[in-house]
């Protein structure tokens, strides 16, 4: 019973971190793929480095190195932004995983009882425990 117990209200935390999980995935997710979409458009950029930035570059050729270097380190950073993530993803989705078994090792109960057979063993009690008397109603009442 004590084990149940305990199963039943971890349960209603478990339900609340995979919540907490599910949407901190999907954060990352939805930057993951924004990451992507930007790297996409830098690639798409370099490839139309086209004859309007060559007119410009050849009035200035330190333009079109300082250029294709902007893009260059856009990319790399958005490379390695997008690595992170993946990274960041992948350490919340196992950390997420050790903190709920850590939850429930830690808050499990467990009650051992003696060997009498009489008597009241409560292993936790929640709330209050009425009509219960101990021994019989002739002591209570020479008292």
């Amino acid at each position: 019973m004590v084990y149940r117990y305990s199963s039943l209200r971890h349960t209603g935390l478990t339900e609340e971190i995979q919540k907490t999980i599910s949407m901190r995935q999907t954060e990352i997710e939805s930057a993951i793929r924004t990451t992507n979409n930007q790297i996409a458009d830098i690639q798409t950029r370099r490839e139309e480095f086209g004859p309007v930035d060559l007119a410009q570059a050849a009035a200035d050729p330190e333009t079109e190195a300082d250029m294709l270097r902007q893009i260059d380190e856009e990319h790399k950073a958005l490379y390695i932004s997008r690595r992170l993530l993946n990274e960041l993803l992948m350490r919340v989705q196992d950390s997420t995983i050790v903190n709920v078994l850590a939850r429930n090792e830690n808050n499990s109960m467990r009650v051992t009882f003696g060997n009498q057979n009489s008597g009241l063993q409560i292993g936790v009690s929640n709330g209050p425990i009425t009509g219960i008397s101990f021994g019989s109603n002739e002591r209570l009442n020479a008292m």
